[in-house]
């Protein structure tokens, strides 16, 4: 009962470390079925409408997933010097709310279901999520530290 009521506890702090208001976003994925959809409307095909709007919404979820992993490995990354930050250090992570653990396994489980779930998807968005998942990482490592490599990575 108490590991049950420890983690119920745990899910809050997860939840925010994952970072939910930045993944609207994600929602950059809607512009490319805009685009298709103004190009190939037609009426009497509404269920390529419809096969096209499920698709780019289970790519902005898997991207919500793949992003969600990147935050917190940033914060593992970055975790003394938020600790020390006057703003940062009462993040989930380096408040202590979430253990570093907690935050490692969760990243792992949310970076291989995206990855994996993306490749389903379709091959190439596995590609892309792939792109995706090595340039956040690499901002974490050192491109951020860089001001025009960091605009551009953005």
């Amino acid at each position: 009962m108490k590991t049950a009521q420890r983690f119920a506890g745990l899910l809050p702090p997860l939840l925010a470390a994952t970072r939910p208001r930045q993944w609207a976003k994600n929602g950059i994925i809607y512009v490319a079925f805009i685009f298709t959809v103004n190009q190939s409307w037609d009426p009497g095909a509404p269920g390529e409408t419809l096969d096209l709007l499920l698709t780019s919404t289970a790519a902005f979820l898997l991207f919500c997933l793949l992003s969600g992993a990147t935050y917190l490995v940033n914060d593992l990354l970055d975790l003394e010097a938020d600790r020390n930050h006057p703003r940062k250090r009462d993040r989930a992570i380096a408040s202590g709310r979430v253990p570093i653990g907690a935050a490692v396994g969760t990243a792992i489980v949310l970076g291989a279901a995206g990855l994996a779930l993306a490749f389903l998807l379709r091959p190439l968005f596995g590609v892309v999520a792939v792109a995706y998942i090595a340039l956040t990482v690499a901002y974490s490592l050192g491109l951020k530290r860089h001001a025009l490599i960091d605009v551009i990575a953005l």
